[in-house]
């Protein structure tokens, strides 16, 4: 994974030459760029992505934004995702979290759809169509 930090601006040596009192002005963005290099990389991001998702599931169900069954499913594809990975990797998780659980489910189905699936651990395949089934019953604009 490759994150990356793009600033618009001044350089720093220009705002340290400044006196004090003159204003100055810097936008900031920025770009996440994740590269996956192999079908386990591949799998723990979507296990990543998967945890935000069943984060802001919870956090949807106790608003009464979605049902507790979008919650359960997506609860129970992390768990299924996740007993795919070796239990040694760190699951922390730096996904921005403030994108919508449909949003989140997508970005997962397309992250294991990085290599064939015969490349991934054995059970994959069904995560992949667990997926697609909870895309399709929440709610949300498809993107």
């Amino acid at each position: 994974m490759v994150g990356r930090r793009l600033w618009r601006g001044e350089q720093a040596s220009d705002l340290l030459a400044r006196q004090p009192t003159q204003p100055f002005q810097l936008d900031s963005w920025e770009i996440r760029v994740t590269v996956t290099d192999s079908p386990q990389e591949s799998l723990w991001l979507a296990v990543r992505v998967l945890q935000v998702a069943a984060d802001q599931a919870e956090a949807d169900t106790r608003t009464r934004r979605t049902g507790y069954v979008t919650e359960t499913g997506v609860k129970s594809l992390l768990w299924l995702c996740g007993s795919l990975l070796p239990e040694d990797l760190d699951l922390a998780n730096s996904t921005d979290r403030s994108r919508p659980v449909r949003v989140l489910l997508q970005e997962a189905e397309t992250e294991l759809r990085r290599f064939p699936i015969g490349a991934y651990p054995a059970g994959t395949v069904n995560v992949v169509v667990g997926l697609c089934d909870l895309i399709r019953r929440t709610a949300g604009t498809p993107t």
